[in-house]
């Protein structure tokens, strides 16, 4: 009789540490299940305020990175289209070999045709142009030797996109012919251009033999 007591109370013991273990089990599921609304509710007003702050605040991140992935893109996309190394230094030196240029017009652009530096081959020979394969500080010169009678006045400039930066004169006379320099610092972005062009007068001529030329380097990446 006394085991049958002591079986039947150590049940009930059983009976009740089930109960508080179930009892502790639903409560810690509902606590979990609210822990997991009040997460829910914080993110969604996180969401709200990112949406409510627009887009200058919430999404700064977002724009300074695609603003820099297309500037890189559209930097690369030049630098494909202008076929430039900018590993390389860039410095160009180019001269006219021929004797003379003649009939040059004004506003036409004098050929510098041998090329005797181009790291970088930021210069192009076939139109004279210097096109720039990155965001820096350049330095340009040219010289131009005038040509004798009858055509003894030259006046050349160097352009910026076709914007004047400097101007070069040079005027024969008393059988001599006349060389006239400048040399100029300028600021270009990526893909833009420099060359020397003819200003005055029209249907002129100019003395080469490596006496005119042209040149420039970058100086300073920006």
């Amino acid at each position: 009789m006394a085991k049958i007591e002591e079986l039947e109370r150590k049940d009930a013991q059983k009976t009740l540490t089930i109960g508080k273990l179930q009892d502790s089990l639903e409560t810690q599921t509902k606590d979990n299940v609210l822990q997991s609304r009040m997460i829910a509710e914080l993110n969604r007003k996180v969401v709200m305020c990112n949406v409510n702050a627009g887009p200058q605040e919430a999404t700064v991140d977002t724009n300074v990175s695609t603003r820099s992935a297309n500037k890189r893109l559209s930097e690369n996309t030049r630098r494909q289209r202008f076929v430039v190394d900018v590993e390389q230094p860039v410095a160009f030196h180019a001269v006219v070999d021929k004797q003379e240029i003649q009939h040059i017009t004004v506003g036409q652009p004098i050929v510098f045709e041998t090329v005797l530096l181009n790291s970088g081959g930021a210069y192009h020979n076939s139109h004279g142009l210097f096109i720039a394969p990155m965001h820096g500080i350049y330095m340009f010169s040219a010289s131009i030797l005038s040509d004798y009678v009858p055509k003894v006045h030259i006046e050349s400039a160097i352009v910026k996109n076709g914007a004047i930066l400097t101007r070069i004169h040079a005027y024969s006379a008393d059988g001599m012919r006349d060389q006239g320099s400048a040399t100029i610092m300028t600021e270009l972005q990526t893909g833009e251009e420099v060359w020397v062009q003819q200003t005055f007068p029209d249907d002129d001529a100019l003395f080469g033999n490596r006496w005119t030329s042209f040149s420039g380097a970058l100086i300073a990446m920006m």
